[in-house]
């Protein structure tokens, strides 16, 4: 890829995922399928936003994945666990634009326990598997830091954003992800938003900046 256009897909991809983000029901507990169902039965555009959002995290990891060779060619760790993440993300948004509807339909259409428990277990394993995705992105973050920090690839204030908003990132994820029912609402907000606002920051300094060590 070109300098210019792997943070072009990083910033394009970023952006287009908040935007999605925005219209997205908050689930947190991936325990609680009951809840889940709901959301979708009352979200209209499931289909169109989990769509758009399968296309965002597809330009934004796919960005983020090619990143870290382009500091050193001999590094790859981050690379794998984003391209990790984009795969597990893939796997549950592909599920949940077509068998959860698909059962959705069916359920109000002929209401069944064995259709209603399919679909509850589904729900929560396509929330655990994203909270997995979630922690393997955040990894790639926390090395992604290191290394530019390593390599001086960028002012140093950069990197150290990687490292400690991946870390709060990860001790967020794992709060929620064992602790739902603590009001994991704004712990999850906060260690999401860090690492997610850095990779927007990052980009754009790429846009204007080559990567090169900065003494």
């Amino acid at each position: 890829m070109g300098s210019k256009v792997i943070p072009l897909l990083i910033f394009s991809g970023a952006l287009l995922l908040f935007i999605v983000v925005i219209g997205h029901p908050i689930l947190p507990n991936s325990w609680d399928g009951e809840t889940a169902m709901h959301e979708m039965r009352h979200c209209s555009i499931w289909i169109w936003d989990h769509s758009l959002t399968l296309i965002a995290l597809t330009a934004w990891l796919s960005g983020l994945s090619e990143l870290e060779t382009k500091i050193n060619p001999n590094a790859h760790s981050a690379g794998r666990l984003f391209t990790t993440a984009l795969s597990l993300w893939s796997i549950v948004l592909i599920a949940e634009i077509s068998a959860v509807p698909y059962l959705m339909s069916s359920l109000e259409k002929h209401p069944n326990i064995a259709v209603e428990t399919v679909t509850k277990s589904l729900f929560c394993l396509s929330l655990m598997t994203g909270y997995i995705a979630n922690l393997s992105y955040l990894f790639g973050i926390f090395l992604l830091g290191f290394l530019i920090k390593k390599e001086k690839a960028s002012p140093a204030w950069l990197a150290d954003f990687a490292v400690i908003s991946a870390i709060l990132g990860l001790i967020a994820t794992l709060y929620t992800l064992f602790f739902p029912k603590y009001d994991p609402i704004i712990p999850l907000a906060i260690g999401s938003t860090l690492p997610f606002l850095w990779t927007i920051v990052f980009s754009c300094y790429l846009l204007f900046h080559s990567i090169i060590k900065i003494d």
